[in-house]
């Protein structure tokens, strides 16, 4: 019987071990697909990595399980993946998008999902990829999701993906300051995005933001006419 029961322990920390290493590959591949992403764009080089870090506190804040949180904080280093797939005239352009071109980037988050129904391990992350860029009215894409249908996790991925990237240079424009950011965030307030959602995620960034922040460039005021937020 000590036998039996020695050779079952012995199993079972090889089963834990095996596990350990099979997180540890999962996260490393998650990573790997981060650093591609921001590879391709030097304006948005650290922004997988800022959005993941808010959204995650805002769901530790708002006292999601630790499964959930998980969830959120892969899809999150992982959900500009599609921009693989958009062509570099179109990501890098130094101007407004034209239509066909606005188009085109509103392919990147389906672009992001079918990568991943190739990967088994990551298939659960897919809704956070596919739809971070609905919004609550219906105006979103890539299929115009509204209300009900986007789901919590989605809404925390979608408000912090849209402050990193409004308070971050991009090729077209200059960073918002934080409280032209909170401005536009409240603007959106209930109809882009989650009331609730806001409130705690703009509590949020007043009192924690320096903590968080990883990197941020100069906070100096813009004309806020030169913003095309649509393609965030």
């Amino acid at each position: 019987m000590l036998m039996i029961c020695a050779s079952q322990i012995a199993a079972s920390f090889d089963n834990s071990r095996l596990y350990r290493q099979q997180q540890e590959q999962y996260l490393q591949t998650i990573q790997a697909f981060a650093a591609l992403i921001d590879a391709r764009d030097a304006y948005t080089h650290g922004h997988s990595e800022q959005v993941m870090r808010y959204a995650v506190r805002l769901g530790e804040l708002i006292n999601l399980n630790a499964d959930r949180i998980k969830h959120i904080r892969y899809g999150a280093l992982i959900h500009d993946i599609g921009k693989i797939g958009v062509r570099d005239n179109v990501l890098l352009k130094p101007g407004k998008l034209t239509d066909e071109e606005f188009a085109h980037i509103q392919r990147h988050p389906g672009l992001g999902a079918d990568i991943l129904r190739h990967i088994r391990a990551l298939r659960h992350v897919i809704p956070l990829i596919e739809f971070h860029h609905e919004r609550l009215d219906g105006s979103g894409y890539p299929i115009g999701l509204k209300d009900e249908e986007i789901s919590q996790d989605v809404r925390i991925l979608a408000i912090s993906d849209a402050f990193d990237a409004m308070t971050s240079s991009r090729a077209y424009r200059s960073a918002m300051t934080r409280e032209q950011a909170f401005a536009e965030l409240r603007r959106g307030r209930g109809t882009l995005w989650d009331a609730d959602l806001i409130d705690a995620f703009i509590q949020m960034i007043e009192q924690e933001g320096d903590t968080l922040q990883i990197s941020r460039t100069s906070q100096q005021a813009v004309d806020l006419s030169v913003y095309q937020l649509p393609p965030l």
